[in-house]
C-alpha cells in the first residue's frame, strides 16, 4: 500500500489501494463473498453474539481481524444491554442518584483509558496480546457483578387504627367449636409524639453500589478498548483486499441482533442474569481461541507517536469533525444506556427489549453498513454525521409521545443511520485522518470523543431528566437539543466547504 500526501493538505494521509482498478472491479458483484475476509466476519460476529461455533481458515490470514469482532459482539450482547436493568431491578439503583453517576464517570474515564491503551498498542505493536488481556478482564468483571449482593432497602410502614365507642357483635365460638382457645394481646406505646409536620425523602448510596460501580466501570473499559483496535486491524486488511469496511463490520451487528433477544428470553424465563452471562462467557472464550490463531501486527510503526498524533489535532477539519462527533455521542449515550430503561418503564418486557435490539441490528445497522461504502462515496463523511443528528431529532421526538411499548420497534430502524452509517464513518475517517503508525491512537481519540465526552453528557442529561422531568419530557427536550445541533452542523459544513477539497479513499469505498 502507498501513503500519499494530499496536495492541499499536508496533515492528512490518503491511503491508496495496492490492487489495480481492474482487480477491484472484478469484485464488485453484489453476491460476491470475499473469502479473504471471512475470519474478520467471524471475529465480529462472535464478539457481539457469543453463540457461533469457531471455524479456522488458517490460510486466510487477512481475515484474522474480523474473527475478533465476530466473537466480541455476540459475547457482549447478553450482558451490556441488560446491565442497566440488572442495576435497577437487582441492585435497586436510581437513575440519577446512583446509576447516572456511575455511567457518567465510566464514560468520562473512556476519554483517558481508551487513548492511553491505544497509545500502548501503537507503541508496543502487540494488538493480539492486548486484546486477549482485555477480553479476559472483561469476563472476570462481569461475572464478579453477579456476586454483588442485592442492596436491601429499609422500609418502615406503620398503620394505626382507632376504635372509639364502637360495638362489635359476633357469634360466640364456644358454642360452635368443640375445642376453643382465646388469646388476647394488647400493645401500648405511650411515647408517641404529635402529628408529623414534614416528610423527608433520604437517598443513600450504600457501599455495595460502589462495588457495582467499580466492577462495571472496569469491565466496560476493557470491552470498550477492544473496538478501536479491531477496527484498526480491519482497516489494515482492507487495504490489502480492497474490501468494504461496512460489509465486514456489519457482522458484529448480526451477532448483536441475534443474541440480544435470546438473552432477553433467558432473563425473563429464569428471572436472573446468570444463564445469559454464561452464554457471554462461552462466546468470549471462543473469541480468545479464535484470536489466538491470528496474526495481528500493524505493518507501520511511528518513531514519534506524540508528534504524529499532534499533527492530526492541528487540522481544523479534524477538530470540526470532533465537534459533530461529540454531539452525536450525546444521543448515543441516551440510546445505549436509557432506551432499555425507557421501554421497561412504559411496560415493555425484557423480550421486547431484546427484540428492539434485534430490529436495530437487522433492520437498521446491517443494511446501512452493507451499503456504507456507497453512502460515503456519494454523500460524504461529514454530511452523514449531520444526517445522524437530524435522525436523532425525529427519533427522540417519537419517543416523547410513545406510550405503547411495542410501537418502539418501527422507530428502531432509524438506528441504521445513527449507528450503522455513523460508526462506519467514524472508523473510515479515523483511518483517513491518521498517519502511518498511529492508527490505533487516532481511532481511540475519535471514539473517546464519541463514547467518552458525548456519551457521558448524554448519561447526565438522561439520568437527571428521567428522575426530575419524566422520561417522555426528557426525550422531547433531547429532540430540541439535536435540532439545534443539526443547525450548528450545517453551519460548520458551510465553513468546511470553503477551506477544503473532497478527498477520495479508494481503499475504503471501493471493492
Amino acid at each position: 500500500m502507498a501513503f500519499e500526501k494530499n496536495e492541499k493538505r499536508s496533515d492528512v494521509c490518503v491511503i491508496s489501494s495496492t490492487k489495480s482498478p481492474e482487480t477491484l472491479k472484478e469484485k464488485k458483484s453484489f453476491w460476491h463473498i470475499n473469502k479473504e475476509m471471512l475470519r474478520f466476519k467471524f471475529h465480529f460476529f462472535l464478539y457481539n453474539a457469543a453463540a457461533e461455533r469457531g471455524l479456522v481458515w488458517k490460510h486466510f490470514s487477512v481475515n484474522l481481524i474480523y474473527s475478533i469482532l465476530l466473537f466480541l459482539f455476540p459475547g457482549l450482547a447478553p450482558a451490556i444491554p441488560f446491565t442497566v436493568v440488572f442495576a435497577k431491578e437487582r441492585l435497586g439503583l436510581a437513575a440519577a442518584a446512583s446509576l447516572g453517576a456511575v455511567l457518567t464517570a465510566r464514560t468520562v474515564l473512556f476519554i483517558f483509558t481508551k487513548t492511553f491503551i491505544g497509545y500502548i498498542a501503537d507503541y508496543l505493536n502487540r494488538l493480539k496480546t492486548i486484546i486477549c488481556i482485555l477480553a479476559i478482564f472483561n469476563i472476570m468483571g462481569y461475572f464478579l457483578l453477579l456476586a454483588v449482593p442485592k442492596i436491601e432497602r429499609n422500609e418502615n410502614a406503620d398503620s394505626l387504627t382507632l376504635f372509639d365507642d364502637r360495638q362489635f357483635n359476633a357469634t360466640n365460638l364456644q358454642h360452635i367449636c368443640k375445642e376453643f382457645q382465646e388469646h388476647t394481646r394488647n400493645d401500648m406505646n405511650h411515647s408517641l409524639s404529635g402529628p408529623l409536620r414534614k416528610i423527608f425523602n433520604e437517598t443513600d448510596l450504600p457501599d455495595k453500589s460502589w462495588i457495582f460501580a467499580f466492577l462495571f466501570t472496569f469491565s466496560s473499559i476493557c470491552s470498550n478498548a477492544v473496538f478501536p483496535f479491531s477496527d484498526t486491524a480491519c482497516c489494515e486488511s482492507i487495504q490489502k483486499t480492497g474490501a468494504i469496511f461496512g460489509r465486514q463490520r456489519m457482522w458484529g451487528s448480526i451477532g448483536w441482533g441475534t443474541f440480544a433477544p435470546i438473552a432477553g428470553i433467558l432473563n425473563d424465563y429464569t428471572g436472573d442474569f446468570l444463564v445469559s452471562w454464561t452464554v457471554m462467557a462461552i462466546m468470549l472464550l471462543l473469541f480468545l481461541w479464535n484470536i489466538s490463531k491470528m496474526e495481528l501486527l500493524k505493518p507501520h510503526f511511528s518513531q514519534n507517536i506524540l508528534r504524529d498524533v499532534g499533527s492530526v489535532f492541528r487540522s481544523k477539519e479534524f477538530l470540526i469533525f470532533e465537534v459533530v462527533i461529540f454531539m452525536n455521542g450525546v444521543g448515543t449515550g441516551m440510546v445505549w444506556f436509557y432506551l432499555i430503561w425507557f421501554v421497561r418503564s412504559i411496560g415493555g418486557s425484557e423480550l421486547l427489549c431484546g427484540l428492539s435490539l434485534a430490529v436495530q441490528s437487522f433492520g437498521g445497522a446491517i443494511p446501512f453498513m452493507f451499503f456504507s461504502g456507497w453512502f460515503i462515496k456519494k454523500v460524504g463523511h461529514f454530511n452523514l454525521l449531520i444526517a445522524a443528528l437530524m435522525t436523532y431529532v425525529l427519533r427522540f421526538l417519537f419517543y416523547s409521545y410513545l406510550y405503547s411499548p411495542w410501537w418502539i420497534l418501527p422507530m428502531e430502524l432509524s438506528h441504521g443511520v445513527t449507528f450503522g452509517l455513523y460508526y462506519t464513518v467514524l472508523a473510515s475517517y479515523g483511518k483517513m485522518s491518521s498517519k502511518p503508525g498511529v492508527e490505533a491512537t487516532t481511532q481511540s481519540v475519535i471514539f473517546s470523543t464519541h463514547e467518552g465526552l458525548g456519551a457521558s453528557l448524554g448519561c447526565v442529561f438522561a439520568g437527571i431528566g428521567f428522575d426530575y422531568l419524566e422520561c417522555h419530557r426528557t426525550f422531547f427536550f433531547a429532540s430540541l437539543f439535536f435540532a439545534c445541533g443539526s443547525l450548528v452542523g450545517l453551519m460548520l459544513r458551510v465553513a468546511l466547504r470553503r477551506r477544503t477539497a473532497v478527498i477520495k479513499i479508494t481503499s475504503i469505498n471501493e471493492q
